[in-house]
């Protein structure tokens, strides 16, 4: 699984060193005070937990069974903006090739959801060059998938 929600996984009282400013608004939101990250990697063996493209990068397929990227607060940057974050995140292109090399693992068959939603969310913001830009990074990623 890859995409945004850092927050969502991490308790109220934790602000990782991973993220730019380390103000209230950048800790995690959960009440629970519980860290579903490090819950997801004792529940995984051969997993791991990334947060910016140079672990993403680091990944290697062969020796990872279950990949958990977490790369944003909330949403995954735009495509237009994506250039400008500072921690870095992988394309939806890198992503999708990254997800089906760990899924071929499988020998069994695999199903892979692929969403681009900030799409949606650009359309109802009247951002038109947005939605494009973001619609073509999805037929984009498609089209050059293995």
């Amino acid at each position: 699984m890859a995409g945004g929600g850092h927050s969502a996984a991490l308790a109220a009282t934790s602000c990782p060193a991973s993220w730019p400013t380390r103000s209230t608004r950048a800790r995690g939101r959960r009440q629970d005070s519980r860290d579903l990250t490090a819950k997801w990697l004792a529940k995984y063996p051969q997993s791991a937990y990334v947060w910016n493209k140079a672990g993403f990068d680091a990944v290697n397929p062969q020796q990872t069974r279950h990949l958990l990227g977490l790369f944003e607060r909330s949403h995954m940057r735009y495509e237009a903006d994506r250039k400008h974050d500072t921690a870095g995140e992988p394309s939806l292109a890198e992503m999708t090739e990254k997800a089906i090399k760990l899924l071929q693992q499988n020998k069994s068959g695999f199903y892979l959801m692929v969403e681009a939603g900030r799409i949606d969310h650009a359309h109802h913001a009247g951002n038109a060059y947005r939605a494009l830009t973001d619609t073509v990074a999805l037929a984009e990623a498609l089209a050059n998938s293995p």
